[in-house]
């Protein structure tokens, strides 16, 4: 038997961190394990879903700025630039197209307002508006100079008047 003099000391072992399922954890944990708590730079990290991208979208088609939709969204210009280019970039230009479709379809059905507009717009039509200036009974204008005008009413004056 050993003494306890020459018993080998004890090593403290660390305690195993608990597995504990999400539900059981502190609720800063599971936000960072879900993405949604603080990033290295502290700020609150932005879960991208298929829901807030058509959101984005419906956003931009109506005209609102990336200001605006950061701040319905509680997120930075940033955020939005980063990690919606592709809703930024598509979501107008495709909106013009489909009212273009609409204007197109009306047009086709035989909506005069849409055909006249389609036209003017599309096809280079124009309503052109002329003014015709004609002289004296519809002959030519005559031009003079105002010295003789003066000229000829003092030609005009009979000479007996005197």
């Amino acid at each position: 038997m050993e003494s306890e003099d020459t018993k080998a000391p004890e090593v403290k072992k660390k305690p195993k961190k608990a597995n504990y399922p999400l539900s059981k954890r502190p609720i800063r944990q599971v936000k960072a394990l879900k993405g949604l708590g603080p990033s290295a730079k502290g700020n609150i990290r932005h879960l991208v879903t298929p829901e807030t991208k058509e959101l984005v979208r419906r956003l931009i088609v109506v005209g609102l700025t990336k200001a605006q939709i950061a701040s319905i969204l509680g997120i930075s210009e940033i955020t939005i630039s980063k990690h919606y280019k592709h809703e930024l970039s598509t979501a107008a230009a495709g909106a013009t197209a489909a009212v273009a479709q609409s204007l197109f379809d009306n047009a086709m059905k035989g909506n005069v307002a849409a055909q006249i507009f389609w036209m003017k717009t599309r096809g280079g039509w124009s309503e052109k508006r002329w003014v015709e200036l004609t002289g004296k009974e519809g002959g030519p204008i005559e031009f003079a100079w105002a010295g003789e005008v003066i000229d000829a009413v003092v030609d005009d004056e009979p000479e007996d008047a005197e």
